[in-house]
């Protein structure tokens, strides 16, 4: 990537994943698709994003997500992948930065369900983003 900058006088990464969001490139159709995530996180819905590799979904959902005051949401970012059950528990509880990370399943759902209930007992609300979930296996799909 040094040859890209180097060629076309670039300041910085052309392709990396830290750009501030509003800095990012407004592709067609994001603020449709903001529109539609503002609709599922104001009914509390389950939604999935689709779409060609390289089409901007993680993207845009990081730049709507963005947009949410931190007072009011909690965002909780996990990559999916074709991991067990217990390891999607386990990064989501060090997501949530709870102190203890157990190796069982029932403590990881418990302490999971605590800090929810402790996200909502301060009148925020938690929003789980899952960026490659089709990764997730079938059985922590129906347990999420």
């Amino acid at each position: 990537m040094i040859a890209l900058s180097n060629a076309f006088g670039l300041s910085g990464e052309p392709f990396a994943q830290d750009v501030p969001t509003d800095k990012l490139f407004a592709i067609p159709g994001l603020a449709a698709f903001v529109d539609r995530f503002d609709y599922a996180l104001r009914i509390g819905a389950a939604t999935v994003i689709t779409g060609e590799v390289g089409s901007g979904k993680s993207t845009s959902l990081r730049a709507a997500a963005s947009r949410l005051h931190p007072s009011q949401h909690v965002v909780l970012t996990l990559v999916g992948s074709s991991g067990s059950t217990l390891d999607f528990l386990r990064s989501l509880c060090m997501e949530l930065a709870s102190p203890e990370v157990p190796g069982s399943t029932a403590r990881l759902v418990r302490i999971i369900r605590e800090s929810f209930a402790t996200i909502t007992a301060k009148k925020q609300q938690p929003l789980l983003i899952v960026d490659e979930a089709h990764l997730l296996r079938l059985e922590l799909l129906a347990q999420l």
